[in-house]
């Protein structure tokens, strides 16, 4: 059966109030902060300052403000709201005076002064005020995450980690989270930093800036796996240059050499894009087609520093040392803390026959960045092949092993130098480790040669020598 319609009138309906009663009811939260202070308040006075304030006029809200806190001057929702007006009109000072004296019975409240002590860069009395709010609730977040904030802004790392942590004991708030795995990456902590991205993730799955940067972290790492696995998911996301890029050297890391290209080539917009490219094909060895991308941008950058050097690396190839050296001079005029500039001259000099101002090049590299491995091996492989300074060259060797231990290239020095030192069969293993991890410079080869040659073993000599030539074409 179908419901007769009732009639009900707005009179008699639950759902309407009249105007007055429900401005009354809506005051309510507004007024009883005022109501209940027991003192003999001008309501007309509060109700006139919060329009004045709504529409602007702030010098009238004001007046009714002091009105009412002449009234009841402890009311501390009173002081708030006038310390409001007055940072609106820029007058900080008077601010604090009010909010300073709402704190001693709310001290939560020394967050907001804390607030504006920085906004002053009054730093020193803002932290106070920050510990203030501390003291009395210790669990306060607000005043935990604006002083870790602070530490931060002030280099005291340590301590703006230490509250975020506090923090993250508190609440599983995300700020602090990604607050904590920031600081541990800008203090070189990248596995650490890792766990806390990965907890940052679990939230915001799908926050691109970080998924880059923890894919970053793990191919940095040599986790190939898990970059490429994020990488993915941000391609699925934004298949921008510059994700382009970063799926680029994971696969560039595998040896996926056709999928390297086709990325670095959709990154190629961006400055990153065309230099790292630009090592991807002198990796590779394509010498003529790299320096064709490299002159191509200069055009449009030709002051650019890094397409400068790559340009002077890719003429160190084709053995145009006098050209590649001026680059890099001129370079190091403008950068003369740059280590890497002074090892890339070290090369030339060499290239040029000039072995002593390319030692003094490398011994300049080394004092620079006492972990400058391409230097440290250079030199020590440079010294070895000219058997001198033996004990000194394995020395340099050993340290540049220690930061790259599976260097082909490194491993060769040593074991040449340990052929220089007479230790034959101990040079003979750690050249042919480098043949293992990969190492195809035709000099290796040659090494390996020589050092059978020296055994008497002519066919096994021949046999690397061969390896040699072909290695070379």
């Amino acid at each position: 059966m179908k419901q007769r319609k009732a009639n009900i009138t707005p009179r008699s309906s639950p759902r309407y109030l009249p105007l007055r009663v429900f401005i009354k009811l809506w005051l309510i939260p507004l007024l009883l902060p005022l109501i209940v202070s027991g003192k003999e308040l001008s309501i007309s006075h509060y109700l006139r300052a919060r329009v004045y304030e709504r529409e602007g006029r702030f010098l009238e809200a004001i007046s009714e403000y002091k009105t009412c806190l002449q009234a009841d001057p402890l009311s501390t929702t009173l002081k708030k709201s006038l310390a409001g007006l007055y940072l609106q009109k820029g007058e900080a000072e008077k601010a604090i005076k009010l909010l300073s004296e709402a704190a001693e019975k709310e001290p939560g409240v020394w967050v907001d002064v804390g607030n504006i002590y920085w906004q002053k860069k009054d730093y020193k009395r803002g932290e106070n005020c920050f510990k203030k709010a501390l003291r009395f609730n210790s669990s306060n977040i607000d005043a935990l995450y604006q002083l870790a904030s602070f530490y931060s802004k002030a280099g005291r790392l340590e301590d703006s980690l230490a509250c975020y942590e506090k923090i993250v004991d508190i609440s599983n708030l995300p700020e602090a989270i990604i607050g904590i795995g920031y600081l541990l990456d800008f203090l070189d902590k990248g596995t650490e930093a890792a766990f806390w991205y990965e907890r940052f993730l679990s939230i915001y799955p799908e926050n691109i800036a970080v998924l880059a940067r923890l894919s970053q972290i793990y191919l940095d790492n040599g986790n190939l796996t898990k970059a490429k696995k994020l990488s993915e998911r941000l391609m699925g996301l934004s298949d921008s240059p510059e994700n382009n890029l970063l799926l680029a050297e994971i696969m560039d890391k595998e040896k996926n050499y056709d999928e390297a290209e086709r990325c670095y080539l959709k990154a190629i917009d961006l400055k990153d894009g065309q230099v790292q490219y630009g090592f991807f094909l002198l990796r590779r060895n394509r010498i003529d087609d790299g320096l064709s991308v490299v002159n191509k941008v200069l055009l449009s950058l030709p002051e650019d520093p890094g397409l400068l050097v790559l340009k002077g690396l890719f003429l160190l190839e084709k053995k145009l040392f006098s050209d590649a050296l001026e680059i890099f001079q001129k370079e190091l005029e403008l950068h003369p803390k740059n280590d890497m500039l002074c090892y890339y001259s070290g090369i030339a000099y060499e290239g040029l026959g000039e072995r002593k101002k390319a030692e003094n090049c490398f011994k300049k590299a080394i004092k620079l960045n006492p972990k400058n491995a391409p230097a440290l091996n250079w030199l020590g492989y440079t010294w070895a092949d000219e058997g001198k300074n033996l004990k000194k060259a394995e020395k340099l060797i050993k340290k540049a092993l220690m930061i790259d231990p599976n260097n082909p290239a490194y491993i060769d020095s040593l074991g040449w130098c340990k052929y220089r030192m007479g230790e034959i069969d101990e040079a003979l293993s750690y050249l042919l480790k480098a043949i293992e991890l990969g190492g195809d410079d035709p000099t290796i080869f040659e090494h390996i040669g020589d050092l059978y040659k020296n055994k008497n073993m002519k066919e096994e000599a021949e046999s690397f020598y061969q390896k040699a030539k072909e290695a070379k074409k």
